[in-house]
């Protein structure tokens, strides 16, 4: 069964975190880990300056995609970076529902998908 989570808890981030560690073998994880635990919990360089909100789709005990929404407060734009998944397309495409649905509900009227390095 999916579970589909989103917030800032730490189920969600230990899941956030966990998802390149299934997709890539250690020689290649384009994943920054250290970087992306500062953006989630707010103490990177940029976190004074937007709202970030992590999403995750999990079975069980495992990640199946993740996507990360960030806003500047005063734009009416979203964007979505550090997408990745399985190949799993219904839980991405249930996934960027609940996206929409949340930006929608922080009155951004448009998003855009930042274009990450690596996606699969």
């Amino acid at each position: 069964m999916l579970r589909f989570l989103s917030g800032n808890t730490k189920e969600v981030q230990k899941l956030f975190l966990k998802l390149p560690k299934v997709l890539y073998l250690p020689p290649v994880c384009p994943q920054n880990k250290k970087e992306e635990l500062s953006i989630l919990n707010g103490t990177h360089a940029i976190s004074n300056e937007i709202e970030v909100h992590p999403f995750v789709v999990a079975n069980d005990k495992d990640p199946i995609c993740r996507c990360l929404m960030t806003y500047y407060p005063n734009d009416d734009t979203a964007y979505v970076g550090f997408f990745e998944s399985t190949n799993n397309p219904e839980a991405v495409c249930a996934m960027f529902k609940r996206v929409e649905e949340k930006a929608k509900a922080e009155k951004k009227k448009k998003s855009k998908k930042k274009k990450d390095k690596k996606e699969d």
